[in-house]
C-alpha cells in the first residue's frame, strides 16, 4: 500500500512537471489515473489514501493543463469552447468555484468537463461571462428556463440583469391591442393533370383564398403567433414571422385544400397552406383560424373587446378586436421572496421523503420551520397539485404562474379562518357591561376591528405573503382559553404553536411562569404592592417582602399534566426525526446562529441602532484615516441567508450576548407575574413585555416579530384609556416598521400607503 501511494505521488509530480513544460498527458490517461485514485478513496480500502489523493486536485489545479486554455465544456450534450479566465470571471459563481478548484467537476468519455444542464441556453450564460452584458434575441421565448439556469450557476449579475429584463418586458407589454381584418374570395385555379404517359389534360377548380391583416401593439405577441402558425410549401413548414411587414404588422395569405390539385401544383403556383403547430392541424376556414388565434391570444392575457365585435357574432365577423390591459399594477402583491420560499417548501414536502426534508438544499430557501409547519405545507401540497403540478417540482427554482399565485393567495385566506375564530373567542373575554349604545362604542366591536383589520397582518400575509394570521390565531386562541379558565387547552395550543413556528419561544417565559404560578398553585397569599409605574415598553412593580406563596397548595398532578402535554406534542413533532437520528440537523436549520445580527429588513430594535452607530464610526474612522480600508469587514450585517458579520469599531455582538440582554429585559415582567399574579390580564401584560424584550434585544429579529406584541395589546387597549394610548403608539410605529417588506417603486407603493393612511384614520 505504501509503495502504491508513493507511486501515485510520483505520478502526480510527473504530471505537474509536464504541465509546466507545456507537455501534458492525454485526457484518457488522466481519467485512468483519476479512476485509480478514486478506487483508493473507498473507506473500506484506505481512508488515509483517499484524503491524501483527491482526483479533483489533479483536474482542478489551476496550474495543470487539464484546466488550461482552451477549455471544452459538455453542457447537456452541447460542446462549448472557452477560456479559463471567462469561466472564472465571476469567482463567487458556481462556475467560478468549479474551475478554480473549489468544487469537483465531472468528465465525459472524451475528457471534457461535463455539466448536466440545458445546453441550448448555456450560450447566453457563456456570452454574459465574456461580456458582462445580457444579449437576447428579440423573439426569445425561454426566459423562465434561462432564469433557472442562471440561478443554478449562481451568476448573481446575470440574475439581476434577467430581473431587470423581465421588468422591462412586463412594462412594455402591460397594455396591448390586437386587431384582425379578414378577407375571403373564391378563385379559379387552372392546372394540368397527367392521365397517362405523355397524355395531359387541362383542368380547373375553385379554391378559397384567405387573407388576414393582423396588427398588434405587442410585437412579442406577433412573435408568439409566429411560433404557432406555419406556412406549408413544397412539403416544408416555414414560420409566418418571415412575412412581418414591421414589428407590429403581419399579413397572411393562404389557401384551403383544392380538390384534385396535384401536390406539385401548390409549389408551382406558389399556393401556401396554413398549419397550426404542434397540433399539426391545417386551417381550411376562417372559423378554424379565428379559433386558433383566439386560443393563443387568450392564453397571453388578451380578452374580447366588449364593444367590437358583438359576442354573439364574434366567429362570423370580419373585423376582430382583442385587448389586454391592467388598471392597477399589482406586482408588489405577487413577487415577494416568500412566495418562492413557501413554494419550495411545498415542493420539498410533496416530492421528497421525510428523511430528506431538512437536508434538501437545491434552493437557498431551505426548510427552516419546525416539523408541524412542514406537515402543514405537506397537506397544502396535496391541494396545490390540482392547481399547478409544476410548482411541486423541487428543481423548478423561482417558478411562478398565475395558478401558483392564486393557490398561495387562497391558502392564506382559507387558513385565516382560524384567526377569525380566535378573534371571536377573544371578544367573548371582553367585559361589555360599560359599553355605549352605539355599535362603534362597544369594546367587542372595537376589538374585532383592531384584530381583523390589523394592518400588519395585511402587509405581512396578504401583500408580502406568509401565514402569520393562521399562527397568530393559535396564539390568540390560547390566550382566550386562559381567560376562560381552560388552562390545559391553552397550554396545548401554545405547545402546538411552538412546533409550527419557533419565533413564539419569545413569549414562552410568560406562558411557563403563568401556568406554574396561577394553575399549579391552587391558592395564593398576595403580597402588598408598595408602588408601580408604567414605562413606554416596560412596567416595573416592587412588592413587599411578605408576598408569599402557599407551597402546600402546589398540585403535582397539574404539573405532570402540563408536562405530559408538552412531551406528547414534542414527541409527535420531533419523534420521526429522532428515530431517523436527524434532530441535530433539524435544530441546525431552526437555529442558524451564523445569520446576521440584524434581519435583512432592519427590525427597528437596539441592535439596529448599534450597527448603525458602528457604521457611522467606521465612516468617520476612514475619513480621518484611523482605520485600514482593507480590514473593513465586507459581509452584510443584515443578511437573510447564512452569513456572519463582524463590527468594525464597536465590539461584535454574539448570540450569547443577545440572549443575556433579552433575559435581563424579561426578568422584571416575569418577576412581577410570579410575585403578584393578576390573572389572565397580568399574564397578557407579561406576554407583551416578553415579546417586546425579545424584539428589542433578540438575535436576527424579523421585523414581523412586532406583531407578537401588537396583537395581544389589542385586547388590553379596549379596557383602559392608558393601555389604549400605549397601543396607539405601539401599533403606529410597529406597522410603519413593516414597510420595508413592500416594494418601493412609486407605482407600486401607492396602494399600500393609501391603506396605511386609512387604517391610521
Amino acid at each position: 500500500m505504501v509503495m502504491i501511494v508513493g507511486n501515485l505521488h510520483q505520478m502526480r509530480e510527473c504530471f505537474a512537471v509536464q504541465a509546466r513544460s507545456g507537455d501534458f498527458p492525454s485526457p484518457a490517461l488522466l481519467v485512468d489515473f483519476a479512476l485509480l485514485v478514486d478506487s483508493f478513496k473507498d473507506p473500506s480500502v484506505s481512508s488515509e489514501l483517499g484524503s491524501t489523493f483527491s482526483v479533483w486536485t489533479i483536474f482542478l489545479h489551476p496550474s495543470l493543463p487539464a484546466m488550461s486554455d482552451p477549455i471544452t465544456l459538455n453542457v447537456g450534450g452541447k460542446l462549448y469552447t472557452t477560456s479559463l479566465a471567462t469561466l472564472t470571471s465571476f469567482p463567487d459563481s458556481m462556475l467560478g468555484a468549479m474551475f478554480s478548484g473549489k468544487m469537483p467537476t465531472k468528465r465525459d468519455s472524451q475528457g471534457n468537463c461535463f455539466i448536466d444542464r440545458d445546453g441550448k441556453v448555456f450560450r447566453y450564460i457563456l456570452n454574459f461571462l465574456r461580456t458582462s452584458h445580457l444579449d437576447l434575441p428579440e423573439d426569445f421565448q425561454e426566459m423562465g428556463l434561462l432564469r433557472r439556469e442562471a440561478d443554478f450557476y449562481q451568476v448573481q449579475p446575470l440574475i439581476e440583469a434577467l430581473q431587470e429584463k423581465e421588468v422591462e418586458l412586463s412594462k412594455a407589454e402591460k397594455n396591448a391591442m390586437l386587431n384582425i381584418t379578414l378577407n375571403q374570395r373564391v378563385q379559379t385555379v387552372h392546372f394540368t393533370v397527367r392521365e397517362a404517359p405523355q397524355i395531359y389534360s387541362l383542368s380547373s377548380s375553385s379554391m378559397e383564398v384567405f387573407n388576414a391583416n393582423i396588427f398588434s401593439t405587442s410585437c412579442l405577441f406577433l412573435k408568439l403567433l409566429g411560433s404557432k402558425l406555419f406556412y406549408c410549401s413544397n412539403g416544408n413548414l416555414s414560420s409566418i414571422t418571415s412575412h412581418l411587414q414591421d414589428p407590429n404588422h403581419l399579413t397572411l395569405d393562404w389557401v384551403a385544400n383544392v380538390e384534385g390539385l396535384p401536390e406539385e401544383e401548390y409549389t408551382k403556383q406558389n399556393l401556401k397552406r396554413l398549419w397550426v403547430v404542434p397540433a399539426n392541424k391545417q386551417i381550411n376556414s376562417f372559423q378554424v383560424f379565428v379559433e386558433e388565434v383566439l386560443k393563443i391570444a387568450l392564453s397571453d392575457g388578451f380578452c374580447i373587446d366588449s364593444s367590437h365585435p358583438h359576442a354573439v357574432d364574434f366567429m362570423n365577423n370580419k373585423i376582430i378586436r382583442l385587448i389586454r390591459y391592467r388598471i392597477v399594477s399589482c406586482d408588489y402583491v405577487s413577487h415577494s421572496t416568500d412566495f418562492e420560499v413557501h413554494r419550495n417548501w411545498l415542493a420539498i414536502t410533496h416530492s421528497l421523503p421525510i428523511s430528506q426534508w431538512y437536508y434538501e438544499a437545491t434552493s437557498e430557501w431551505t426548510l427552516d420551520y419546525p416539523p408541524f409547519f412542514a406537515w402543514f405545507e405537506y397537506a397544502l401540497s396535496h391541494v396545490a397539485k390540482y392547481f399547478d403540478q409544476e410548482m411541486l417540482n423541487v428543481r423548478n427554482l423561482n417558478y411562478s404562474s398565475s395558478r401558483t399565485l392564486l393557490f398561495q393567495r387562497f391558502s392564506v385566506i382559507f387558513t385565516d379562518a382560524l384567526f377569525v375564530y380566535a378573534v371571536h373567542e377573544c371578544c367573548k373575554c371582553i367585559d361589555g357591561k360599560k359599553a355605549g349604545k352605539e355599535l362603534t362604542e362597544k369594546p367587542k366591536f372595537i376589538l374585532s376591528v383592531l384584530l381583523l383589520w390589523n394592518f400588519g397582518l395585511l402587509i405581512v400575509d396578504h401583500i408580502h405573503f406568509q401565514y402569520n394570521g393562521f399562527l397568530s390565531g393559535l396564539m390568540l386562541l390560547s390566550i382566550a382559553r386562559f381567560f376562560q379558565k381552560r388552562h390545559m387547552e391553552g397550554a396545548f395550543l401554545f405547545a402546538v404553536l411552538l412546533h409550527f413556528k419557533h419565533i413564539y419561544l419569545y413569549v414562552a417565559p410568560a406562558y411557563g411562569v403563568y401556568l406554574l404560578r396561577s394553575y399549579c398553585f391552587t391558592a395564593n397569599k398576595q403580597g402588598k404592592v408598595y408602588y408601580g409605574f408604567p414605562c413606554s415598553w416596560l412596567m416595573i412593580m416592587v412588592f413587599s417582602v411578605d408576598g408569599s406563596i402557599r407551597w402546600n397548595s402546589f398540585s403535582f398532578v397539574r404539573l405532570i399534566s402540563l408536562g405530559l402535554i408538552v412531551f406528547l406534542v414534542s414527541a409527535l413533532s420531533l419523534g420521526p426525526f429522532l428515530a431517523l437520528n436527524q434532530l441535530p440537523q433539524v435544530f441546525s436549520r431552526l437555529f442558524p446562529f451564523k445569520r446576521g445580527l440584524c434581519h435583512a429588513y432592519w427590525a427597528p430594535n437596539f441592535w439596529a441602532l448599534y450597527s448603525a452607530l458602528d457604521k457611522v464610526l467606521s465612516v468617520i474612522g476612514l475619513e480621518l484615516k484611523l482605520l485600514d480600508p482593507n480590514k473593513i469587514p465586507k459581509a452584510s450585517m443584515t443578511s437573510g441567508l447564512v452569513q456572519q458579520f463582524q463590527h468594525t469599531v464597536l465590539p461584535s455582538v454574539t448570540p450569547l450576548a443577545t440572549f443575556i440582554c433579552t433575559l435581563i429585559a424579561m426578568l422584571p415582567s416575569v418577576f412581577c407575574l410570579w410575585c403578584k399574579p393578576q390573572g389572565p390580564r397580568g399574564f397578557l401584560r407579561c406576554l407583551i413585555l416578553c415579546a417586546l424584550s425579545s424584539f428589542m434585544f433578540g438575535w436576527h429579529v424579523h421585523e414581523k416579530a412586532i406583531l407578537l406584541a401588537v396583537l395581544p395589546m389589542s385586547l388590553l387597549s379596549v379596557g383602559k384609556a392608558v393601555d389604549a394610548s400605549i397601543f396607539l403608539i405601539l401599533t403606529t410605529t410597529g406597522h410603519y416598521s413593516l414597510f420595508p417588506l413592500l416594494f418601493t417603486a412609486p407605482a407600486q407603493s401607492s396602494p399600500p400607503r393609501t391603506l396605511r393612511v386609512l387604517h391610521t384614520l
